[in-house]
C-alpha cells in the first residue's frame, strides 16, 4: 500500500521511524513498498535536510541582517575612533575608508584582529618599496584557459 508507505517513510524522515512500516499476515515487508519506501528515504532524507535548512535560513535571514545593519549604523564611540585610526593608516590620526571598513567587519563579527594581522602580514610581504601601495606589476598573468579552471579567483 503506497499510502501506508509513504506514511513511514515522511514519519521517518520528520520523527527517526516512530512508526513501522506495513507488513503482510506473515511479517514480512512486500516488495513494492519496501522499495518504495528505500527510494523515498535515500532521496527524502537529504531533501529533508535542505527543505529545513531552507526553512531556518528564511527564518533567521531577516535577523542577521537587522543585526549587521545594526553594527553598520551605530555611532561611532570615541574609543572606537581611536582604536579604528590606527587599524590601517595610523600616521594622520584620521579614520581612513580602509580603516572604517575593518572597523565595520570586526564590530560585524565578520573578521577578527588575527585574520586582520594575517591580512596585514600579506600586504607588507608584497609591499616590497614600504610605499603602503601595491603596483599593478604584484599581479600574476593568467590565460583563459586558467582562468576559466581556477576556483581561486
Amino acid at each position: 500500500d503506497a499510502m501506508k508507505a509513504t506514511h513511514f517513510a515522511v514519519s521517518a524522515l520528520a520523527t527517526g521511524g516512530l512508526t513501522g512500516p506495513p507488513v503482510n499476515k506473515d511479517g514480512i515487508l512486500p516488495l513494492e513498498p519496501a522499495v518504495f519506501c528505500g527510494v523515498f528515504c535515500l532521496i527524502g532524507i537529504p531533501l529533508f535536510a535542505l527543505t529545513l535548512a531552507h526553512f531556518a535560513r528564511v527564518l533567521v535571514e531577516s535577523h542577521v541582517v537587522a543585526e549587521e545593519k545594526r553594527a553598520i549604523f551605530r555611532p561611532l564611540e570615541r574609543k572606537e575612533f581611536d582604536y579604528a585610526k590606527s587599524l590601517c593608516s595610523p600616521e594622520d590620526h584620521m579614520v581612513h575608508l580602509s580603516d572604517f571598513i575593518v572597523l565595520q567587519l570586526l564590530r560585524m563579527g565578520k573578521v577578527n584582529m588575527e585574520t586582520i594581522d594575517l591580512i596585514k602580514t600579506q600586504f607588507n610581504i608584497l609591499d616590497v618599496d614600504g610605499s603602503k601601495r601595491l603596483p599593478q606589476s604584484i599581479c600574476i598573468q593568467k590565460d583563459n584557459s586558467t582562468l576559466q579552471n581556477d576556483t581561486t579567483i
